[in-house]
């Protein structure tokens, strides 16, 4: 059997596996490409505690959601929807009809851009939000049934497999992985990438993306040149993945932020990125490394034990929004 039909072959069986050709999907009231919508509505957008009042009173109150999103302290992020129709490659017209029956069963709101008067940004309504968290459930428990009568190892080749399938496809066998120091423009792109990732692979929320945030802008605020350092993996001009390494004490770097994208697994990122850590901590004249990861994170941990570090304490917090086992590790130079 040729590539082609042995591809298309595994496309009919794995759509139809995921019941993506249903009239609905997962049988729900929402289409595949409502459902892909709705998904990126709730990852870009986000109702506070306290404008959960505002945002209950429906789409002609957004002059009391805007003075609501003041008072918290900064408008949430949105998407218009040229961004929206630019971000999943639909059709404009066809968009705008997703999202006028959207706003009809409330799911929707428009508020005017605090930055641009002249756009609107889309945000997910409580109803909206809620009919988001029914169908990622169901997504979820479907995925989990899968997975259900395979044992770990099988469940680890599985998802190695589709990652491999995804990382050829997204980059090819094209040119090799470089590290280079952070240049402008990175820095969000770490906070950003880190954000939605963890998001839709762990479901921490907001918590996460601070903590980020202010890693970063304390990175910037105070770098160290010869003690600090952050790196980006790429190819081809993509970023693949990224870490940093910053001082602790005079005697002790710590390494933050190490990532890889989902879509770049399976290629050594991620050991080279520690890696490049450990001798830059060296020369440094660093004496330990230290970092703060999650057990959930199997194949970072993987990676650090790897290269020698030992765990020395772990404890639960909720930083994430959500009760998470939080590990402190060491390496000794």
């Amino acid at each position: 059997m040729d590539h082609i039909a042995r591809v298309r072959r595994f496309n009919r069986y794995y759509t139809g596996k995921l019941g993506v050709l249903s009239e609905t999907y997962h049988e729900g009231p929402f289409t595949l490409t409502e459902a892909r919508v709705l998904y990126e509505l709730a990852q870009r957008t986000g109702t506070r505690k306290s404008d959960r009042r505002v945002a209950a009173q429906g789409p002609n109150d957004g002059e009391d959601r805007r003075r609501s999103q003041r008072r918290a302290g900064a408008e949430v992020q949105g998407l218009t929807a040229k961004e929206l129709a630019e971000l999943l490659e639909l059709d404009p017209g066809y968009l705008s009809r997703i999202l006028k029956r959207f706003e009809t069963r409330g799911l929707l709101v428009r508020a005017q851009s605090e930055s641009d008067k002249r756009q609107s940004k889309l945000h997910l309504s409580m109803q909206g939000r809620e009919a988001f968290r029914n169908l990622d459930k169901a997504s979820r428990d479907q995925v989990a049934d899968q997975l259900e009568p395979l044992g770990p190892d099988d469940q680890e080749q599985l998802v190695s497999a589709m990652a491999t399938i995804e990382t050829l496809l997204e980059y090819g066998p094209r040119g090799p992985i470089l590290l280079r120091p952070h240049a402008p423009g990175d820095m969000g792109w770490i906070v950003e990438s880190q954000a939605r990732m963890y998001a839709a692979e762990y479901k921490w929320g907001k918590g996460l993306e601070a903590v980020a945030a202010r890693i970063v802008a304390d990175f910037l605020d105070n770098f160290k040149p010869g003690r600090e350092a952050c790196w980006v993996a790429e190819r081809d001009g993509k970023r693949l993945g990224t870490v940093m390494l910053v001082e602790r004490t005079l005697q002790v770097a710590q390494l933050r932020l190490l990532a890889v994208l989902p879509a770049a697994r399976g290629l050594g990122i991620g050991s080279l990125l520690v890696k490049q850590c450990e001798k830059f901590a060296r020369q440094a004249g660093y004496q330990k490394i230290y970092l703060w990861t999650q057990a959930e994170l199997n194949s970072a941990r993987k990676i650090y034990q790897a290269h020698g570090y030992r765990k020395v304490e772990e404890g639960v917090h909720n930083t994430f929004g959500q009760p998470v086992e939080g590990e402190s590790w060491v390496l000794d130079l």
